[in-house]
């Protein structure tokens, strides 16, 4: 989006009435192929609709913009003619550019009250409707097979239309999926190349396989989900006071949120060759990004360190969740995976949190019981930062990876019982080795009823000495 394109907002239109478009199930949209390339052009076309066409589109029409960023915008027009006229041409803009893969849904809302008193009231009525129009949408795409026709082979939603040569697999192709295909700009990219100072550029990586060259471990991948808490009621709580409030606040939400993912991706990369990193998503206040496992725990660091540096006004918190996984782990497993865990770091309230999971052989024991509660997750990100600190050091004076990963099963054993294999392992180790698990676990290997151990097992690999 152009920030110098931003208009004064000045007094309200004759018969003001806020609208507001937000885009229906975007991660819907955007995953529902699993090739990189189709996934990175639906993410790109979704952005370049939402912070470019329409917000361009309310300026065109004569409207106050008020925001435009992960999938929705919102403006001010005067009459209900005019805001009815933009709620249907963007729907049908959306409907006709993916190809019918895509919706949005519109609303429009008379001005309650007067003035700007009146903005909060009609904010909350606006969403409260545009909620209800959402609901009431019945879009259901039929998936299925005939004898004269073929299903698409990336998403599997529609019938194939479209081939693209050889080598590409797969090359049956619907209508939104050739589009997704054409469209594979990078436009995260090319931010991050710029946030990097140097003229040395990174390149795409080609699909997930590529991206994972270079990984620790060989061929790993880890999604990360960073998500804003309870956004919507902050807006509403702090931004609400007036048109302009909202505008500043909203849009200093968004710039922190993607400056921020931005900054870290470009921290984390080396100083040329292919990216180590795919944006996959960003929105007001959330953002996907798959990158080369050993750099997540960085990428988080470097987050947090933006985000405390230049803090929202008044504060809030995010939450982070970390899957690990083989670059072959399908992406839809990935996102459930980050859906639960960024629930679990939402329980932790009051600060930014993380949980994070490592789906790997190595801890695949079909002997280990992990119904039993014995973990010390979520974290805060300071806590969570302290543990990867703590792999470090115990790489660096070289602990023995095998008794390291005897901590893991303890963690899952019955509670005494893991106190005395505890005991017996630090009998077997160097007196350097003790001194540090000792001031790492303190005086017993439980803590309020809970033990790190199992966690630092999950890290190991991924932390880099």
């Amino acid at each position: 989006m152009e920030e110098d394109e931003l208009e004064p907002l000045g007094e309200l239109p004759p018969e003001p009435h806020l609208v507001m478009l937000d885009a229906d199930r975007i991660h819907d949209y955007v995953f529902a192929p699993h090739q990189l390339r189709l996934i990175r052009g639906g993410s790109a076309k979704q952005l370049d609709l939402a912070e470019t066409v329409l917000w361009h589109e309310l300026r065109e029409r004569g409207a106050q913009r008020i925001f435009a960023g992960g999938g929705t915008v919102m403006g001010v027009f005067s009459g209900m003619k005019a805001a009815d006229a933009f709620c249907r041409y963007g729907e049908e803009r959306f409907y006709t550019a993916t190809g019918g893969a895509a919706t949005v849904t519109g609303a429009a809302q008379a001005w309650l009250g007067e003035g700007d008193d009146g903005f909060r009231s009609t904010l909350l009525a606006l969403r409260a409707k545009l909620e209800r129009e959402k609901n009431a949408r019945n879009d259901h795409c039929f998936a299925g097979s005939r004898p004269y026709w073929k299903v698409c082979e990336a998403c599997g939603l529609h019938s194939a239309t479209a081939s693209v040569p050889a080598p590409v697999v797969p090359k049956a192709f619907c209508g939104p999926c050739l589009l997704r295909w054409k469209e594979d700009k990078t436009p995260y990219l090319e931010r991050a190349n710029n946030a990097r100072k140097t003229p040395r550029r990174l390149k795409a990586p080609k699909d997930f396989n590529s991206l994972a060259d270079g990984s620790k471990p060989e061929g790993y991948l880890a999604l990360i989900y960073i998500d804003g808490d309870a956004m919507g009621r902050y807006l509403i709580d702090h931004g609400a006071k007036s048109r302009a409030t909202y505008r500043n606040l909203s849009r200093r939400v968004r710039e922190t949120f993607q400056e921020g993912v931005i900054e870290a991706c470009a921290k984390v990369s080396p100083a040329e060759g292919t990216a180590p990193f795919e944006i996959l998503l960003t929105g007001g206040d959330d953002a996907l990004v798959m990158m080369q496992a050993q750099l997540a725990l960085d990428f988080v660091a470097h987050f947090h360190q933006r985000f405390q540096a230049a803090p929202l006004d008044p504060p809030t918190t995010y939450s982070v969740a970390i899957v690990f996984a083989h670059a072959s782990f399908p992406i839809p497993q990935f996102l459930n995976h980050a859906d639960e865990l960024l629930r679990s770091a939402k329980k932790r309230r009051g600060e930014c949190s993380a949980d994070f999971k490592a789906i790997t052989e190595a801890l695949a024991d079909p002997d280990v019981d992990r119904s039993v509660p014995s973990t010390a997750k979520p974290y805060s990100i300071e806590e969570l930062t302290r543990l990867a600190q703590t792999v470090t050091a115990w790489k660096t004076a070289g602990v023995p990876r095998n008794k390291v990963n005897a901590l893991y099963r303890m963690a899952y054993g019955g509670r005494m019982q893991a106190e005395l294999d505890y005991w017996q392992l630090l009998s077997r180790l160097e007196e350097r080795h003790k001194t540090l698990l000792r001031s790492f676990f303190g005086t017993s290997f439980w803590r309020d009823g809970k033990t790190k151990a199992a966690d630092l097992v999950e890290l190991w690999s991924f932390v880099q000495p």
